[in-house]
């Protein structure tokens, strides 16, 4: 098969919780076409989902190094740093990658995660709007956005991520836990009642 093909298989392995079998995948493809980027860019998102960050910029330095516009590619050094702490560099990247794409939905989110810990909470709701915008359907995003608004004392918005989030995503346990949380500031017994 050609690397495109084992890149597909791989997708579909990881789409179907199977990991080990995207990144045997991803592995092959790479050693047929070594400038094989999506190969880099998948198994570093699967490195980085399992929380092995070495590995994940070992994997994300190669796809850069063949492609160093690559807006995918920077928004998952921006997520590194972020998950390192490194808020700023994280930030950086991220409008980075941003420049490139502009709908770059990792690097949208990576910003907002960002600046909302950086204390810059009318930059980070922008954000979180835009990355909606982008990822319309996506529980996470939307998990995210309401734990900022709920840190921001914003429980009425807060709920109403949650709301939507367990909607689109009905086993979205921590959506729950949001929603509930929500709902116990807000005093609405009904929202609680749903959240348990």
């Amino acid at each position: 098969p050609s690397p495109a093909l084992l890149v597909a298989q791989a997708l579909l392995y990881w789409n179907t919780s199977r990991p080990e079998l995207a990144l045997q995948s991803l592995d092959s493809a790479s050693r047929l076409d070594p400038r094989e980027v999506s190969a880099y860019i998948l198994a570093a998102e699967i490195q980085s989902a399992a929380g092995d960050l070495q590995a994940m910029r070992k994997l994300v330095g190669r796809a850069l190094a063949l492609d160093g516009r690559n807006a995918e590619a920077i928004g998952l050094a921006a997520e590194a740093e972020l998950k390192d702490g490194r808020l700023e560099p994280a930030s950086r990247l991220a409008e980075g990658a941003l420049r490139l794409d502009p709908k770059e939905s990792r690097a949208l989110e990576v910003r907002a995660l960002a600046l909302a810990q950086l204390g810059r909470p009318f930059e980070a709701r922008n954000g979180f709007i835009r990355l909606l915008e982008v990822l319309p359907d996506a529980a996470i995003p939307r998990n995210n956005f309401g734990v900022f608004e709920l840190q921001q004392g914003n429980a009425s918005a807060a709920a109403r991520l949650f709301e939507d989030a367990v909607d689109l995503d009905p086993s979205n346990r921590d959506g729950y836990r949001g929603l509930k949380e929500a709902a116990q500031l807000l005093g609405r017994d009904d929202l609680v009642n749903i959240a348990e």
